[in-house]
């Protein structure tokens, strides 16, 4: 049968697999038959490794069969079985197989109706298969959890990470292997990861080698974790791998909760040495009591909830106490450690001195019932001289004796913060633990206290100060402090300053400084501020002051003191002339008893006449009206602070009318007290502040005040450093002031126009109220105020020169007052210039009255010169005054020139004065009419004039006595040409003296007295005689004379010729192109006559032709 199918069945015919490695036989329905020849041929076989015959028939039988030649095959490696029907059956056999086979090392056994567990089970055997003989031995006994099995040694196999895999399968259950070696293998980081599995679940394995096995630090990190929960691991050597420091910091922080570990090995790692030694020391701390790891670690953190560590009676701590040593020396919360009957000695000792000399939180330490002598003492008491911390120690019940308390007590003096010291059942005497308890009561008070007692005692010459009010974060000085340091102030002569400032000091301690007063004469200075002194106190000290001549100054603010302590503090002042300052403030003293102490210090500093002076202000002495204070008194001058004092007593005071403050030293604070004081005060008067350096700024605190002031009249301000910006102010001060008058501001640096406007105010207040009252509505232009009436002065006070001063510049600008009332008062020539001053400016004022004063003759001139430039002024009366004739006449002349057209008194003096260049006036459409008495004016300056040569009074008010007046003129006056009198009020009697006038006047050739009522006849004679004035002037042409034929002419025939210039220039030949005519529309009424008229006319245009004259 087997040669039969031989040759169809395998590779190689009837020799089988032949010599081939690889066979593939899968997909042949092969059966339990076909797989007993492959058995066969398995037997024989030795060079087939590989072997599939998967998708067959085998059933478990053939399975057997080729399972049983496989025991004897140590050739084939793989085997696929995988589609057939071998069943668990023919699995087991194959699992039983691989105990004894050990080449095969891959078989698939799916979809053959196999139970999973076996087929985990053969695989799990076929990748045993791939381990080391020693492993593939002993792991069927350690799953099977052999307890004879205690140790596993699998090291310079090389591995790879499966064997770790394997390996954490078979010690999941196993409880009774102790060591496991898988030292110089290459397991990696894949295999650590497989090992922690063993790690977190085994409970039995106490040490671990993984030493030269190429594991990285996250493999450490990997592993590290699981340390974390295993508790039974001991040893572990990780050395020569590369885990370097971060791993080795995990390790680290894994140790912190692994409480197994107590030796581990991880040299040649890269790690830092420092890292090295805390995984040494996290080793050891595993060596020692549970609680004192937790605590180091907790310690080592720094954990702010950790501040009691409590071992005691946990026996042989000694070495724990070298292990607590670094991490306390930089804790910063643990404040008490116990170690009583921890077996302490002196080595535990040293360590902990170690830690009193670096750390600053430490309060309490207890070492009693231990094994300390005096070395260990030694070593305590060094730290505790440099140690300020620690507050309490107990180290009784130990060996130090008396030359150990000696030890402690030399500590004492360089140690400031132990304040308990338990030193019972030590064999120490009783002398030395007396020592020990006052150099620890001394401890309990603030450490200045201490420092400076020593020096105190010993009046040492450079300590001359005390300060105890720094609180020292501790203690306060209390009474009890208080007391051991005025004992040592009793006899010293040096210190002269006492601070006791912000402390818990009562009258007990009061009452010590108090007696230390009564004897020390050194001591200048003593605060109590912001302690607890009360009443009883503050008498004890006031009553020590009243003997004590050296303390200036005494500091009592924020205390307990009521108004009994205040009153005899005030009573000091009696006897006492030394002490300048007395603070009370925030006690329960009223503010007027705190006021009256803080002045009876400041009068001990200041100027002997203020001391002398203030009871007499106090008392309001009626006898003391005027307070000079401008004497030096040879100690000191008034300066800010003395005058603060001096108005502080010089409140309530009615008496003082005059004060004198000059020649002394205050500036602008002291200013600024008198300013206050002067704005309340309803009786001063005077004051004089001369020669002071208040500037500025005092200057407008005394403006302030003179805004509210209505008593004071003179102030004196002269060199004090003023200049414009104080003035200023100053000055508007004064608009609100009525009653000052005099002020003094001489030797400051004060622009003259601004001195000049502080004098017009001062010059205000001499006045009536009601004028300074009505001066800002007449500066306002108020237009409710049309007429101002000042006759007769104000309830007996006359008005004068400076009323006309002050009113001089708003008058000036006023538009609205068109009357002024000043009769009835006394207002002289300087008053009246004033006035025409301002007149001179004013555009709207008609009426002034002045009558019934005292005005000279110099004044009536001003007034009448300022109506020069004034237009407005109608009406000036000045009767009842002293003025001459001369100077009244100048005035009402210049009155009557008000009165007149605007254009007439601006021509008179033109007139008078014989102005060349005025040819020509012109009255017609003038502001006023030109009435008789206005012609009389101007006909007066016209008798002796020669320029004037045109006239036009047409339109006007003139009337026959007007002509009269114009008559006389025209009879003497040469050089009037034309005249134009048309549209007046002449009638027949003017026009007849006119007509008389022209008998004697040859230069009129033009005369218009048109519109006039003037008769016919009458007009025909001033026609004829104006004709014949033309003929005999020698004239054809008066420039500037109207045409014929204009409006309103009188028809007089005025001969005009019409040609261009020059046109008559080269020959009379060229006579011919000029055109002469008269107007045809005169009538002569006489044709001869006019005819006559004609040839004259033209014989003297002829004339003046030929002469080369302008036509």
């Amino acid at each position: 049968f087997f040669s039969g199918h031989m040759e169809g069945l395998f590779p190689c015919g009837e020799d089988g697999f032949g010599d081939r490695v690889e066979a593939a036989m899968g997909g042949r329905g092969l059966g339990d038959n076909e797989a007993d020849m492959v058995a066969e041929q398995l037997r024989l076989n030795r060079t087939l490794t590989v072997l599939s015959l998967r998708e067959n028939k085998i059933g478990p039988e053939g399975a057997i069969s080729i399972a049983d030649a496989l025991c004897s095959n140590d050739v084939l490696k793989e085997l696929d079985l995988e589609t057939n029907n071998i069943q668990d059956k023919g699995a087991q056999a194959f699992l039983d197989m691989l105990d004894s086979n050990c080449t095969i090392t891959a078989m698939e056994v799916n979809n053959n109706t196999v139970s999973p567990v076996i087929v985990e089970k053969i695989l799990a055997r076929c990748m045993l298969n791939t381990q080391p003989l020693a492993m593939k031995r002993d792991m069927p006994r350690i799953m099977a959890n052999d307890p004879t099995i205690k140790e596993l040694d699998l090291s310079e196999y090389a591995n790879s990470g499966v064997s770790c895999e394997l390996l954490t399968d078979g010690l999941r259950n196993n409880s009774s292997l102790l060591t496991l070696n898988l030292a110089n293998n290459d397991i990696g980081n894949s295999g650590v990861d497989a090992l922690c599995g063993i790690i977190l679940r085994n409970t039995t394995l106490t040490e671990l080698n993984l030493s030269n096995n190429g594991i990285a630090a996250q493999g450490i990190k990997d592993f590290a974790d699981s340390l974390k929960s295993n508790s039974t691991l001991k040893v572990l050597d990780m050395s020569n791998n590369k885990c370097a420091d971060d791993g080795a910091r995990t390790v680290i922080a894994a140790l912190k909760e692994n409480n197994g570990i107590t030796s581990l090995n991880m040299r040649r790692n890269a790690t830092s040495a420092v890292l090295l030694k805390e995984l040494e020391y996290c080793c050891s701390l595993n060596r020692q009591p549970l609680l004192l790891k937790q605590s180091l670690f907790r310690v080592q953190d720094n954990d702010k909830h950790l501040t009691v560590l409590d071992f005691s009676d946990m026996i042989d701590m000694e070495q724990s106490a070298t292990l607590l040593e670094p991490a306390l020396v930089r804790n910063t919360f643990v404040t008490t450690i116990d170690f009583a009957g921890c077996y302490i000695a002196d080595e535990g000792c040293l360590a902990l001195s170690k830690v009193l000399l670096m750390n600053s939180t430490l309060t309490d330490l207890g070492l009693k019932s231990n094994y300390v002598s005096l070395e260990g003492g030694r070593h305590l008491a060094n730290a505790l001289q440099k140690n300020q911390t620690l507050a309490a120690m107990n180290i009784a019940n130990n060996s130090l004796g008396d030359e150990g308390a000696h030890v402690f007590l030399n500590a004492l003096v360089d140690n400031h913060s132990l304040v308990s010291l338990t030193m019972e059942m030590n064999e120490v005497s009783e002398a030395l633990m007396d020592e020990l308890d006052d150099a620890l009561y001394l401890n309990q008070q603030p450490l200045a206290l201490k420092l400076a007692l020593p020096p105190t005692f010993r009046s040492e010459e450079n300590f001359t100060e005390i300060d105890f009010s720094v609180y020292d974060g501790k203690t306060y000085h209390t009474d009890a402090s208080v007391k051991l340091l005025s004992r040592a102030l009793m006899h010293n002569n040096v210190i002269t300053k006492v601070n006791l400032a912000n402390n818990n000091i009562s009258d007990a301690g009061a009452v010590s400084v108090a007696d230390v007063l009564r004897k020390n004469k050194r001591i200048t200075s003593v605060n109590f501020s912001s302690n607890a002194v009360g009443d009883r106190g503050c008498l004890a000290l006031c009553d020590a002051l009243t003997e004590n001549s050296s303390v200036t100054k005494l500091d009592l603010e924020n205390n307990c003191i009521t108004e009994t302590g205040g009153f005899a503090i005030l009573n000091v002042f009696k006897t006492n002339n030394t002490i300048t300052s007395i603070l009370v403030r925030f006690n329960k003293i009223s503010p007027t008893l705190e006021s009256d102490i803080q002045i009876a210090c400041a009068i001990n500093t200041q100027p002997a006449s203020l001391k002398h002076n203030a009871p007499r202000i106090r008392e309001k002495d009626e006898t003391l009206q005027t307070l000079d204070l401008g004497t030096f008194d040879g100690h000191k001058y008034y300066d800010d602070v003395a005058v603060t004092i001096l108005v502080h007593e010089l409140k309530g005071n009615s008496t003082i009318t005059t004060l004198n403050l000059s020649n002394n030293t205050f500036e602008a604070a002291g200013a600024l007290a008198l300013a206050n004081w002067i704005a309340t005060n309803a009786t001063i008067i005077e004051l004089n502040v001369a020669n002071n350096t208040i500037g500025d700024l005092g200057c407008q605190y005394f403006a302030t005040a003179v805004e509210k002031n209505t008593t004071l009249r003179c102030l004196n301000l002269e060199n004090n450093n003023i200049g414009d910006r104080g003035i200023e102010p100053f000055l508007s001060a004064l608009a609100m002031n009525d009653v000052l008058v005099t002020c003094n501001l001489g030797r400051n640096d004060i622009s003259a126009p601004l001195i000049a406007q502080v004098e017009d105010a001062l010059a205000v207040n001499t006045q009536p109220l009601v004028l300074k009252r009505m001066l800002n509505r007449v500066a306002d232009s108020d237009p409710t105020l049309t007429s101002l009436d000042l006759s007769e002065g104000v309830d007996g006070q006359r008005y004068g020169d400076i009323a006309c001063k002050l009113l001089g510049v708003p008058l000036s600008l006023n538009e609205c007052i068109t009357e002024l009332d000043f009769s009835g008062n006394e207002i002289g020539s300087p008053g009246a210039a004033y006035l025409a001053s301002a007149l001179e400016d004013n555009k709207v004022l008609k009426i002034v009255n002045l009558t019934s004063n005292q005005i000279g003759d110099e004044g009536m001139f001003a007034l009448a010169h300022s109506l020069i430039p004034n237009d407005t002024i109608s009406q000036i009366l000045v009767d009842d005054n002293p003025a001459g004739q001369d100077s009244v006449g100048e005035l009402d002349f210049q009155l009557v020139l008000n009165n007149q057209p605007l254009l007439l008194k601006k021509s008179v003096t033109r007139l008078a004065n014989n102005d060349p260049t005025l040819k020509s006036l012109d009255f017609s459409n003038g502001d006023k009419p030109v009435t008789d008495g206005s012609l009389k004016l101007l006909c007066t300056n016209l008798l002796m004039n020669d320029c004037l040569t045109e006239l036009n009074l047409s339109g006007n008010q003139v009337g026959p006595r007007g002509a009269t007046f114009l008559e006389e003129v025209l009879r003497v006056n040469p050089n009037l040409v034309i005249v134009d009198l048309s549209d007046n009020q002449i009638g027949e009697e003017g026009g007849k003296a006119l007509c008389g006038a022209l008998k004697q006047n040859q230069t009129v050739w033009f005369l218009n007295v048109a519109g006039n009522g003037i008769s016919f006849e009458t007009m025909e004679d001033i026609n004829n005689a104006i004709t014949i004035n033309k003929h005999h002037s020698n004239s054809t042409f008066f420039p500037g004379s109207p045409k014929s034929g204009s409006p309103r002419s009188n028809r007089v025939a005025t001969p005009l010729i019409k040609a261009l210039p020059g046109a008559f220039s080269d020959s009379p030949a060229r006579l011919a192109a000029a055109e002469v005519y008269v107007d045809d529309d005169v009538d002569f009424g006489d044709h001869d006559y006019q005819r006559e008229v004609e040839h004259i006319i033209f014989a003297d245009a002829m004339v003046e032709f030929q002469s080369q004259a302008v036509i």
